[in-house]
Formats: structure tokens, sequence, C-alpha cells
């Protein structure tokens, strides 16, 4: 999905590079080298949920599940932006934020042992597809940002598809429940009836390479995928195989879901008849999808029949989170 341009490169590769994307120096190293292990992390340990939780649950996981965090999540983390850092956030505010994330992940430590595991294999999945997102399947321009604890756990943004001239939140999920699907698009309705659609609070962006103000009227989409098929795409990640991956089929899958889903969101902007609709602001929130939708159109650099071929393909691939996210946003 699209041409790899020669611009500096964005993290530190575990596996061969697509072509173009030289080694160099690092702007952001986020994915650690092969041989790192548990003995790496423990220098460095960052004091975050997902961390506690994956020590807690660690001696439940597979060996593969281990490893796919250490190299894939833990990096992560260790980049995640820092609320006390911001300075357009005044300290009051600050603190009153980091109170309210630490009600919801004290609350979040006290769920079940298998909620948490399956919290640590989610964050595995958000982590791989990120990772192959950036470096696979969008040309170097295009950055797959990772967000903060705050924005995560309060604003829903998983992590935010980055560019000179856009942002847009993804929310990642491998939930094969249509009532869990139906809870997030609902928060994504609830968003566009406020009028400012998703919002980032400590969003350091890696353009500017610095924490931004705080950011309204981003659009929002969901990006989903069956556990089976995240199996396969982390084989082939673990397996090096960047031919693979690259021309993966995942990528014209999620280019669908979120094109069908730029359709979807705005007719509901456009809806007279929804909640709290004002002609102006539905303007300026489906202007804001719309510079989504023709910008991953752009990311997508094959021929128009092509890539008809592709995303024909892709919707008879067995992929039932696809499937889901596809009849929701019919």
């Amino acid at each position: 999905m699209g041409d790899v341009r020669q611009v500096e490169p964005k993290r530190k590769l575990e596996v061969p590079p697509p072509p173009g994307l030289p080694f160099g120096p690092l702007s952001k190293p986020r994915v650690d080298s092969p041989t790192a292990e548990a003995s790496q992390i423990e220098k460095g340990e960052p004091q975050c949920f997902e961390f506690l939780v994956f020590k807690e649950v660690r001696r439940y996981l597979s060996a593969r599940e281990i490893t796919a965090f250490e190299k894939l999540v833990f990096p992560y983390l260790k980049s995640k932006p820092n609320p006390q850092k911001s300075p357009y956030i005044p300290p009051e505010e600050r603190r009153n934020d980091l109170n309210t994330l630490k009600k919801a992940q004290e609350k979040g430590r006290s769920e079940p042992l298998e909620k948490k595991i399956n919290y640590i294999r989610a964050k595995i999945f958000e982590a791989l597809l990120s990772t192959l997102m950036e470096l696979y399947w969008m040309p170097n321009e295009v950055f797959i940002t990772e967000t903060s604890e705050l924005d995560d756990w309060l604003n829903g943004a998983d992590a935010v598809l980055e560019t000179k001239s856009l942002l847009a939140i993804i929310d990642f999920t491998s939930q094969r429940d249509k009532e869990a699907l139906h809870r997030k698009i609902e928060k994504i309705f609830n968003r566009i009836d406020s009028g400012n659609l998703g919002q980032l609070r400590y969003f350091e962006s890696q353009f500017a390479r610095r924490m931004l103000p705080p950011l309204r009227m981003i659009p929002s989409v969901i990006v989903g995928l069956s556990q089976a098929n995240i199996e396969t795409l982390l084989d082939l990640y673990f397996r090096k195989d960047t031919k693979a991956i690259q021309n993966h089929w995942v990528k014209y899958a999620i280019a669908e879901e979120i094109l069908k889903q730029v359709e979807f969101f705005k007719r509901y902007i456009n809806n007279p008849h929804r909640k709290n609709y004002r002609p102006d602001v539905a303007q300026r929130m489906s202007a804001a999808y719309d510079n989504l939708g023709k910008s991953i159109q752009r990311l997508i650099t094959l021929n128009p029949s092509q890539e008809e071929k592709e995303m024909t393909a892709a919707r008879g691939r067995p992929d039932t989170v696809y499937q889901l996210i596809m009849q929701a946003v019919i």
C-alpha cells in the first residue's frame, strides 16, 4: 500500500526492511534487537499499567506471547508520551486527569485473571498491526504513533495514524462480539453528537517531535482482525518473511475497513435528524472524515482495477472480525 520513499527510517527493525527503507540513524527507536529478552526489560521497566499486568500474568502466557510482548509491546511502552511534560495543560488539570486514570486502572487491576490475560494479548495485537501498518503497508511519510495512557484509557485512542496533514484515531479490536463492536461504534456516534469527534490531550507527534496542544475534531475508525489471522501475521513477522508481509491481503482489508467507515460515519454526521445536528459543525466533521478517506485512497498506489481486484480478494478471506465490521457499517 504505497511506495516506500527515501526518508529517515522510523524505528529499528527486527526484520528486513521493505525495499527503499534504509538502515541508519533512528528517529524514534521502538523495536528492540532480536536478542532482547526479559533480562533487558528488567533494566528499564516502565511503571505503566500494561507492564504491571504483563508481569502479573506472564506465567500464564505462552513463550511465543512473552517474546511478542517483549519485542513488540515493550518498546512502545518505553516511548509513550509523559503527560507530566505537557506545557499546554495546567498542573491542576494534569493532576485531575492522572487521578481519573488511576481510578480506571485500579478497576482494571481488579478484573478477573482471564480478562487481564486477554488484555495483554490485545496489546500484542495492537503493537503488531501498528508495526506492520507503519513499516510495510504505508509509505514512509506515514506514522502509526503510540498514544499516552491517558488518551488510550480516557479517549479510546489505541494509536494514531499520522501524516503531515492528517491525524486519525485508531481503535483496534480482535473481538468476535457483535455487541462489543456496536459499543465501539456507539462511542464514535456520541463523539459526533458532541460536535468534537475524537480528541487527544497528550499527543506527541513524530513529525513535530514534541507534544502538541490538546487536539479535537479527529476522525476515529475501528481496525479489526481475528485472532487466527493475527497468529498468521505474527508467525510471518517472527520468520522475517518480508515479502509475504508486504503482499499480505490484510493490508487491503484494513484499507477497506477504513474507507467503508469513512462513508458510514459521514452519513451519520450529515443526518439532520441525529442528536445536536448543526450544519456548520457537520460540515467540518464530514470534511475531517473525507480527508481521511482521500488520504487512504492515495496510500493505495495500485491502479484502480488492480486495487478493486485485491480488495475483492480480501473480502473472500475467512476473517470473522473483518466481516463483522463490514456488515456493521453497510
